[in-house]
């Protein structure tokens, strides 16, 4: 398993959840319609989980900020520490996590 080509369409899963439409842009282009951009990068790391035999690709680090206007809005990091076992959740819960803290949905 590969965590790294399930982190665009985590990412805009989770938004959509919180009632955010997204669009994915190439690196400094955008539409000029855009009200935000939100920038995102993503480490992997490898670790061995107990009870199994060899090592498991995993998403170790995460970093997302909402730009408006050329002015950061609100940034959210997750990083793993140790030999915590969430290190090996999956991509979607932890940038779910993320972007339920970043987010607030009009319906809440």
């Amino acid at each position: 398993m590969v965590p790294v080509g399930d982190f665009v369409p985590a990412l805009q899963y989770a938004l959509h959840k919180r009632g955010v439409e997204s669009t994915v842009y190439a690196p400094g282009t955008s539409s000029p319609s855009c009200e935000a951009t939100l920038v995102y990068s993503a480490a992997t790391d490898w670790g061995h989980r107990t009870f199994t035999d060899g090592y498991t690709q995993y998403i170790s680090a995460i970093n997302l900020t909402l730009i408006q206007h050329g002015k950061i809005v609100i940034a959210a990091s997750y990083a793993t520490s140790g030999a915590k076992l969430d290190r090996f959740a999956s991509t979607a819960t932890k940038v779910t996590a993320l972007i339920d803290k970043m987010v607030v949905a009009t319906s809440d």
